[in-house]
Protein backbone atom coordinates (compact mmCIF):
# COMPACT_ATOMS: atom_id res chain seq x y z
CA UNK A 1 0.00 0.00 0.00
CA UNK A 2 1.74 3.15 -0.90
CA UNK A 3 1.04 5.66 2.44
CA UNK A 4 1.09 9.04 1.31
CA UNK A 5 -0.15 10.10 5.09
CA UNK A 6 3.38 9.58 6.16
CA UNK A 7 5.15 11.90 2.89
CA UNK A 8 6.73 14.90 3.82
CA UNK A 9 5.35 16.65 0.83
CA UNK A 10 1.96 18.22 1.30
CA UNK A 11 -0.55 15.91 0.64
CA UNK A 12 -4.07 15.78 1.81
CA UNK A 13 -5.73 12.70 2.73
CA UNK A 14 -9.53 13.72 2.20
CA UNK A 15 -12.81 11.71 2.22
CA UNK A 16 -14.01 13.63 -0.97
CA UNK A 17 -11.71 15.05 -3.91
CA UNK A 18 -14.58 16.67 -5.55
CA UNK A 19 -13.53 19.93 -4.13
CA UNK A 20 -10.02 19.73 -5.10
CA UNK A 21 -10.71 18.88 -8.35
CA UNK A 22 -12.88 21.80 -9.42
CA UNK A 23 -10.11 23.40 -7.97
CA UNK A 24 -7.67 22.11 -10.17
CA UNK A 25 -10.23 22.64 -13.31
CA UNK A 26 -11.04 26.00 -12.38
CA UNK A 27 -7.78 27.43 -11.62
CA UNK A 28 -5.38 25.49 -13.99
CA UNK A 29 -8.21 25.25 -17.25
CA UNK A 30 -9.71 29.04 -16.21
CA UNK A 31 -6.21 30.33 -16.51
CA UNK A 32 -5.21 28.97 -19.33
CA UNK A 33 -8.54 29.75 -21.32
CA UNK A 34 -8.32 33.60 -20.00
CA UNK A 35 -4.66 32.92 -21.17
CA UNK A 36 -5.17 31.71 -25.01
CA UNK A 37 -6.34 34.91 -26.67
CA UNK A 38 -4.42 37.23 -25.06
CA UNK A 39 -1.34 35.23 -25.80
CA UNK A 40 -2.51 34.58 -29.29
CA UNK A 41 -3.04 38.05 -29.72
CA UNK A 42 0.67 38.76 -28.38
CA UNK A 43 1.87 36.29 -31.01
CA UNK A 44 3.24 34.31 -28.20
CA UNK A 45 3.17 30.28 -28.62
CA UNK A 46 3.22 28.87 -25.26
CA UNK A 47 2.27 28.48 -21.41
CA UNK A 48 6.10 28.96 -20.26
CA UNK A 49 6.85 32.25 -22.77
CA UNK A 50 3.56 33.82 -21.72
CA UNK A 51 4.42 32.99 -18.29
CA UNK A 52 7.67 34.98 -18.92
CA UNK A 53 5.73 38.29 -20.47
CA UNK A 54 5.18 40.58 -17.44
CA UNK A 55 1.70 42.23 -18.89
CA UNK A 56 0.35 38.68 -19.80
CA UNK A 57 1.35 37.14 -16.21
CA UNK A 58 -0.32 40.11 -14.13
CA UNK A 59 -3.65 39.38 -16.95
CA UNK A 60 -3.56 36.18 -15.68
CA UNK A 61 -2.82 36.43 -11.89
CA UNK A 62 -5.61 39.12 -12.28
CA UNK A 63 -8.10 37.14 -13.51
CA UNK A 64 -7.33 34.30 -10.93
CA UNK A 65 -7.50 36.18 -8.20
CA UNK A 66 -10.84 38.56 -9.28
CA UNK A 67 -12.86 36.12 -10.96
CA UNK A 68 -11.59 32.53 -10.65
CA UNK A 69 -10.97 31.90 -7.13
CA UNK A 70 -14.45 34.09 -5.26
CA UNK A 71 -16.21 31.68 -7.32
CA UNK A 72 -14.98 29.04 -5.32
CA UNK A 73 -16.65 27.17 -2.78
CA UNK A 74 -13.28 26.48 -0.65
CA UNK A 75 -10.99 28.65 1.52
CA UNK A 76 -9.44 31.62 -0.52
CA UNK A 77 -6.29 31.80 1.27
CA UNK A 78 -6.26 28.03 -0.20
CA UNK A 79 -6.42 28.94 -3.69
CA UNK A 80 -3.91 31.12 -3.23
CA UNK A 81 -1.35 29.15 -2.20
CA UNK A 82 -2.28 26.44 -4.45
CA UNK A 83 -2.00 29.40 -7.48
CA UNK A 84 1.49 28.92 -8.54
CA UNK A 85 1.74 31.39 -12.04
CA UNK A 86 5.30 31.62 -13.37
CA UNK A 87 6.45 28.72 -11.30
CA UNK A 88 9.97 28.26 -12.86
CA UNK A 89 9.45 24.33 -12.75
CA UNK A 90 6.62 24.40 -14.79
CA UNK A 91 7.62 26.79 -17.21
Amino acid sequence: MLRLDRCPLNIRIVEDIRPYKARKVAILNGAHTALVPVAWLCGVDTVGEAMRDKAIRHYVQQTIDEEIIPALDLPAEELRQFCRCGHRALS
